[in-house]
């Protein structure tokens, strides 16, 4: 066996024992690729929260305390209440059930009425008992403003829903609040 080793190893070309003596380099190509990819994916996941309102649960004695009214019909079944910020503007959500369906309905507290939306949606506005009304629908989604010029706050109502079932959760709220809306436009 020894002899059969030796003939073995003498048989071994000598450029081939010098390279294996050398160490390996390894190829720098694309290295760099997975540490920038986990990178990339940490920000982007890190900036998310960032990209939606910001909210912090409380409960609705808090936001009567800070002056939101929060009136909600007896009727739905309530998810959460936040204070919510989102174009540096501050104000009260509250998250709720109508059957099936999930509103969010958020005040401001606001010198002006702020418009619904951004020109990309179609819009209706009116005026009913003191209250400047804006109803946007977009995607499948409705959603319904008002804006009390006595208390200079903006209501926002928002659903997966037609138009109108979120006027008529909208003006459910209304009544809470002792605001009887019961005329819209036909085109509402």
């Amino acid at each position: 066996m020894n002899n059969k080793f030796r003939m073995l190893m003498q048989s071994v070309d000598d450029d081939l024992l010098e390279e294996a003596m050398e160490p390996v380099s390894r190829k720098k190509g694309l290295r760099w690729l997975v540490p920038a990819a986990a990178c990339a994916c940490l920000m982007l996941v890190l900036s998310l929260p960032m990209l939606r309102p910001r909210e912090s649960p409380v409960s609705l004695s808090d936001l009567r305390s800070m002056g939101y009214e929060m009136m909600l019909p007896e009727t739905v079944e309530v998810i959460s209440f936040e204070l919510v910020t989102q174009d540096n503007r501050n104000g009260a959500q509250a998250r709720f059930l109508v059957g099936d369906t999930e509103y969010i309905y958020r005040e401001e507290k606001t010198d002006q009425p702020r418009p619904l939306a951004d020109g990309t949606a179609e819009l209706l506005t009116w005026n009913a008992d003191s209250l400047d009304i804006q109803l946007c629908t977009a995607a499948g989604s409705t959603s319904v403003s008002w804006y009390t010029h006595e208390e200079q706050t903006q209501g926002y109502l928002t659903a997966q829903a037609d138009s109108l079932a979120v006027l008529t959760t909208a003006s459910q709220i209304l009544r809470t609040t002792g605001l009887d809306v019961t005329v819209a436009p036909e085109a509402a």
